[in-house]
């Protein structure tokens, strides 16, 4: 009889205490066991000029010369909308079994997806 490793892994490491939001991340954050953790979902940012007008776009690629937020505060500016910006984001982590099925809640925040993860038997 084989045993499951629950040891904790962490594959990608938190950016730093200033990038907690799911935004920053993408694909495997951890592996306890039969569960994974993953960031997944999508992101667009839009950009328009004061009349409505299309300036340019964000969706995990620079484009258009599109500024890269620097952390989860400048994040949060686009959430607001402010200074032309419209956020468009459905971005998550997620705990999944070994069958790639979700086992409950989505989560937007690093620290608390982990701690959820670490939680698991």
């Amino acid at each position: 009889m084989n045993k499951v490793n629950n040891k904790l892994e962490v594959l990608t490491e938190k950016i730093s205490d200033k990038h907690n939001d799911s935004f920053w991340y993408d694909g495997v954050i951890a592996v306890k066991g039969d569960y994974t953790l993953v960031a997944c979902g999508d992101i667009r940012f839009y950009l328009n000029d004061e009349n409505g007008n299309y300036l340019g776009m964000y969706d995990g690629k620079c484009r258009d010369d599109f500024p890269m937020p620097e952390n989860d505060n400048a994040l949060e500016q686009l959430y607001l909308g402010d200074n032309g910006y419209v956020c468009d984001m459905n971005n998550w982590f997620e705990i999944l079994d070994n069958e790639n099925e979700s086992v409950g809640d989505i989560y937007g925040n690093y620290d608390e997806a982990l701690e959820a993860l670490r939680e698991l038997a």
